[in-house]
């Protein structure tokens, strides 16, 4: 049971944080906290809402299905708070962190890092993430923030309420150079492909 009296809203950020960055180190740099304190303010929000939250493994944090309900509560309450802040105060927030988008190689490279080059340069401290492969990502275990795919998502529970819709396809050039992967270009920053 939920013991409202006692729960600090804050540490529903540490959540966020570790889903965000992919690990407690990642956590910790990105609040400017030590690893420690990440950990503390997991294991109380944990304690507070008696639910795990995240399954603790050798290779990191693992959300618990607990977990993936409080890490969407965290971002909708983010998103509350920002829009508040810029209803309130005029002001415009400024996005931060880290944004993964896995999509096709061909449409990833060709259609979309041109097009996302500008909002990077709009959003210097969002660090955009292009990953155009051919496989398909997870968006539940949190492979990407945004995939695109060329087929429609698979009708599992948890893929049917991410939202998705058809998009056009583009046009595409052909082939890239022979050298083009070896040079690292498909997972470069975005300001490095303009």
């Amino acid at each position: 049971m939920l013991d409202q009296g006692a729960i600090d809203w804050d540490d529903f950020r540490f959540v966020l944080a570790i889903v965000r960055g992919g690990s407690v180190s990642a956590a910790a740099k990105q609040l400017g906290v030590d690893h420690a304190t990440v950990i503390r303010r997991v294991d109380r929000l944990e304690k507070h809402l008696s639910a795990k939250l995240f399954d603790r493994r050798k290779t990191g944090y693992l959300l618990t299905e607990a977990g993936q309900r409080v890490a969407d509560s965290a971002e909708a309450m983010e998103s509350t708070i920002v829009a508040n802040q810029e209803q309130v105060g005029g002001s415009v927030a400024r996005l931060t962190g880290t944004v993964r988008i896995g999509a096709p190689d061909g449409f990833g490279t060709a259609f979309l890092a041109p097009r996302l080059a500008p909002f990077a340069d709009r959003y210097p401290d969002l660090d955009l993430q292009l990953v155009a492969t051919a496989r398909l990502f997870s968006l539940s275990k949190r492979e990407a923030d945004i995939a695109i795919s060329e087929g429609r998502p698979h009708r599992r529970p948890q893929a049917a309420r991410l939202p998705s819709r058809p998009v056009r396809r583009p046009h595409l050039p052909g082939p890239l150079p022979g050298d083009y992967l070896a040079r690292g270009a498909a997972a470069a920053p975005l300001r490095r492909l303009h």
